[in-house]
């Protein structure tokens, strides 16, 4: 009886227990404290809180290795937050990178502002909000204005793709995040890498297989891997540069 509760408290979550995903984390944080000495991240002059909402050690040790295994010029973010944090030093650090951050709400935006520092080569573009909208029986809770998220991406490629907003539902007809489908893959550069965070929800594996469907749809050949965490992450990068997603 009592083993049976403790499996019942250690329920499963998209195949994978509460307690691996936590132990995950805590290897990811070691191992990224260990991977950033002598790197252009010290953590002695950025402040950074990660995990609950935001994101987590999984997401900033794999980044940082992209970022200093690729060296990407060209990045898009969707969501302001502590990914910010890390990839505006990076940017900051290293001549003729663009970094282009897109968030909804100008007053989260100033009040980040007061507490961190962003090189000009990060661009924070406030786009709006719309309604919610029916898709394939279930629901975009929250999306970019198309128009205004269009005029920030057009006529340019990335090859680092970061998706962590707008914000998601957690219901089981939602589809979170759907932004950047509509311009797969003619804003990829040849070597890319996209980022989803919180590939624990439903919208976000929904809105991933899409992703994935349309890049199959297109001939482009991918590679991709799920990083444990309080929050997934998930990863897909082009077959040249799958080495990325092995570290």
């Amino acid at each position: 009886m009592i083993l049976k509760k403790i499996k019942k408290i250690i329920r499963k979550i998209n195949g994978v227990d509460i307690l691996e995903r936590s132990l995950s984390e805590i290897k990811y944080a070691n191992i990224f404290h260990d991977t950033i000495k002598g790197g252009f991240f010290d953590k002695n002059e950025y402040s950074f809180s990660l995990g609950r909402y935001a994101v987590g050690y999984n997401f900033f040790y794999v980044a940082y290795r992209i970022l200093t295994e690729m060296k990407p010029k060209n990045i898009l973010e969707i969501g302001l937050g502590q990914s910010t944090i890390l990839l505006g030093a990076y940017a900051a650090n290293y001549r003729g990178v663009n970094h282009y951050c897109v968030e909804n709400n100008e007053m989260w935006k100033n009040f980040f502002l007061q507490n961190h520092t962003l090189s000009a080569n990060t661009k924070i573009c406030i786009c709006n909000l719309c309604s919610i909208k029916k898709f394939r029986g279930g629901y975009i809770p929250t999306y970019y204005d198309e128009k205004m998220f269009s005029d920030v991406i057009t006529n340019k490629t990335f090859n680092l793709i970061v998706v962590d907003g707008p914000t998601g539902d957690e219901s089981a007809k939602a589809y979170n995040r759907m932004d950047i489908l509509s311009y797969i893959p003619d804003i990829l550069c040849e070597e890319f890498v996209i980022l989803i965070h919180d590939y624990d929800r439903k919208g976000e594996v929904k809105m991933v297989n899409l992703l994935k469907k349309k890049l199959e749809d297109n001939k482009i050949d991918y590679s991709s891997m799920l990083f444990l965490g309080e929050n997934n992450l998930y990863a897909i990068t082009s077959r040249r540069t799958k080495y990325l997603i092995t570290v």
